[in-house]
């Protein structure tokens, strides 16, 4: 189980309660992670920073690239990537090993938060522009979702993948096929 304070640390506990590590940040931790085998953590800050831990030794990786805050940063479900998202108004792909892969530029404003299609071949990006964008792994825009009068909260793909439900601040949730 893994906690997130308003302090400088993320703690990281055992099904009965015990304390196992405090992983400790320069910045406030935004979200954070699992990996899908449980080994890693990934963690975004609000200094502008990724950090990738090992949970086994405490370990971590700086992921440079962002200009700005950091509000989310997510594994793909195989494990093997990792997105994050910044208001910078970019979302970055990376490999596993924190290697910069991709940067999903065209948002006009913050990007809040971003994630992976079940299948893990699809990346969603929202954003305060009230657009969903739709990227492949490769960086390439397969679609622009517009039609939401204000800030996009956290989408997410139904489990089988085929649609994307999308909360806003207009009130509404659309559900997009």
């Amino acid at each position: 189980i893994l906690s997130i304070s308003e302090g400088f640390a993320m703690r990281l506990w055992n099904l009965n309660g015990d304390l196992l590590q405090i992983l400790k940040s320069n910045g406030l931790t935004e979200d954070a992670d699992f990996s899908p085998d449980g080994n890693h953590i990934v963690s975004a800050h609000n200094i502008g920073t990724v950090r990738l831990w090992n949970i086994h030794n405490a370990k971590k990786m700086l992921l440079k690239g962002h200009a700005g805050y950091v509000w989310t940063a997510n594994f793909s479900p195989d494990g093997e990537h990792i997105i994050t998202a910044s208001w910078d108004n970019t979302a970055r792909l990376w490999d596993k090993n924190g290697k910069l892969l991709q940067v999903l530029s065209g948002h006009n404003e913050k990007v809040y938060h971003a994630g992976f299609s079940p299948d893990g071949e699809n990346i969603f990006t929202s954003s305060n522009d009230n657009t969903v964008r739709i990227w492949n792994l490769y960086g390439r825009l397969l679609i622009k979702l517009k039609g939401h009068t204000g800030k996009i909260y956290k989408p997410d793909f139904y489990p089988d993948g085929n649609f994307l439900i999308t909360p806003s601040a207009d009130g509404t949730a659309r559900i997009w096929d």
